[in-house]
């Protein structure tokens, strides 16, 4: 005998997902601290009302937990190296210091001063390209530019005195002339003009000239106008900054052909020259004949290697790139990953047949490449074991390195201790692993569907029995992937807020779980 339908008024559905501590309201709330999650209801253009809600009923709750988990100590990063690390030079902040700040290197260095504003600033004061070109002329109008008397006699140098304010040295590094191709080139908005378009092909015609390229070998040199070692690190980054050429709208075409060019060349040459074909992975370094002088396998070169490889696979879409990037990672994973106490991180180098690691230092800005490679992976596959372990380095990056008394990262770690100096750069390389991270948190997803209730605000069920569906899932360019065996938490609550019941359930395969909850008239 069916019993008389009690219409149920106000009962509230929280879901949690992985390791979450779930925040009370009089509505249905979705977060995840790694996994973003969209606000669940049966019609997207209920979402604005979802969230005045969240604004005005949180009764006291903890609302940061809303905002994503990478970016929360930016804020108070920023504030130590601007009190601690600021020269006496306009724009220009020193790159070490010891454990509380205290300059511990006179020197100023331009890849810093670069990078800064393509990860740290930019993410704490939400630049634009306009405000982002503004910066870049205020570096160029600093020591750290210089500019020669021929054609391509120009760049930023390595570094400056802060004492004295003289160019500590006149040679301009690959690397650090790389990185005005990456500051503007991943900060347009539309398409490229004016001064910004012209001060990008500037930076790509110096790269482009035989002051960084060996035209004969096809490879690019460490320093301008070098005959000394060539570097895999250096040329991955120039494939980088190639394809990012090559992809940019508004550019001269006969900019981006050739940049796409040297892309093609510059792999070919790292394929040929560095990719170790029997062991699966970058060696370090050759000489200028390119004959390998240094085929150790170093964590921060075949970390960017995986990228790498899944950028130019991204584009050329061949098979062999994307299966030599899951065979690096494999063999890093294997060799280097060494567990300090509760928390795993990957050491710096390993022997050139990944038969062991030869240190059992762990370094900040290479795990922090390594990072980012995991969550590219991840990007591509949707093999939430990859995701599993970029979070594995997030937790051991705010365990191990995060200096809570300082707000900033140390620099290393090993059996013997930590390495407690705080380095300008590997804190921004942590916050720009941090900010990719941040991508993928803005692609995921959990969405949920409910049986015959009315719309938001209201959540009114006239039924028997309560059936949420939800599906948890990344979404990318590269397809929507279901994510298996997440933890899903529901806890059933009163109007007046407390407990009824919960109950952990775990997604299938597909990422997807159905909850059916009877609405006794028991219930309150």
């Amino acid at each position: 005998m069916k019993r008389k339908e009690t219409r149920k008024k106000g009962i509230v559905v929280f879901i949690g997902i992985l390791f979450i501590n779930l925040i009370i309201f009089n509505s249905l709330l979705l977060n995840s601290p790694f996994l973003n999650s969209e606000t669940p209801n049966q019609n997207e253009n209920n979402f604005q009302d979802f969230y005045s809600i969240l604004n005005t009923q949180g009764q006291g709750a903890n609302i940061s937990l809303l905002h994503d988990p990478y970016t929360l100590n930016f804020n108070d990063t920023w504030h130590f190296f601007d009190e601690n690390f600021e020269s006496d030079l306009n724009y220009l902040y020193y790159g070490e210091g010891d454990v509380d700040g205290t300059i511990t290197e006179d020197l100023i260095y331009s890849l810093d001063n670069l990078l800064l504003y393509n990860t740290l600033l930019k993410q704490i004061y939400d630049y634009d390209s306009s405000e982002i070109l503004e910066k870049y002329l205020a570096l160029k109008d600093t020591s750290l530019w210089y500019q020669g008397s021929s054609e391509y006699e120009y760049g930023f140098i390595n570094s400056v005195d802060n004492t004295t304010g003289t160019i500590n040295s006149f040679q301009r590094v690959l690397i650090d002339n790389l990185m005005p191709i990456f500051l503007l080139g991943e900060n347009i908005e539309g398409s490229v003009s004016g001064s910004y378009k012209t001060e990008l092909e500037n930076a790509f015609t110096l790269i482009n000239s035989t002051q960084f390229l060996d035209i004969n070998s096809e490879i690019f040199y460490h320093t301008n106008s070098s005959s000394g070692e060539i570097y895999a690190l250096d040329n991955l980054y120039a494939v980088l900054a190639n394809l990012l050429i090559n992809q940019t709208d508004g550019l001269d075409d006969a900019i981006k052909v050739r940049a796409g060019i040297l892309a093609n060349q510059t792999m070919e040459t790292l394929s040929e020259t560095f990719w170790d074909s029997i062991n699966l992975g970058y060696d370090y370094s050759a000489s200028s004949a390119l004959s390998i002088t240094n085929n150790n396998k170093y964590l921060e070169t075949n970390a960017l290697g995986i990228i790498t490889l899944l950028e130019y696979w991204k584009i050329n879409n061949k098979s062999e790139y994307i299966a030599n990037a899951t065979s690096l990672y494999n063999n890093i994973n294997n060799t280097l990953w060494y567990e300090f106490g509760t928390n795993g991180l990957y050491t710096n180098r390993s022997s050139t047949d990944w038969s062991g690691n030869i240190t059992d230092d762990a370094d900040l800005k290479a795990n922090a490449m390594m990072m980012r490679a995991c969550l590219e992976l991840f990007e591509v596959s949707g093999n939430r074991s990859y995701y599993n372990r970029a979070i594995e380095l997030y937790n051991a990056f705010e365990d191990i390195f995060y200096d809570t008394n300082n707000n900033a990262y140390a620099k290393s770690k090993s059996t013997e201790g930590i390495d407690d100096k705080k380095n300008h750069l590997y804190n921004l390389r942590v916050c720009e692993a941090y900010l990719y991270a941040l991508e993928i948190y803005d692609n995921s997803s959990i969405s949920c569907s409910f049986n015959k209730s009315e719309q938001v605000p209201e959540f009114i069920f006239n039924q028997e029995s309560l059936v949420i569906t939800s599906n948890y899932s990344y979404n990318s360019f590269y397809g929507t992937f279901g994510i298996p065996n997440a933890t899903l938490t529901y806890t059933i609550r009163d109007p007046s807020g407390d407990i009824l019941e919960t109950l952990n359930k775990t997604t299938n395969e597909n990422g997807t779980h159905t909850l059916t909850y009877l609405i006794s008239n028991e219930l309150p």
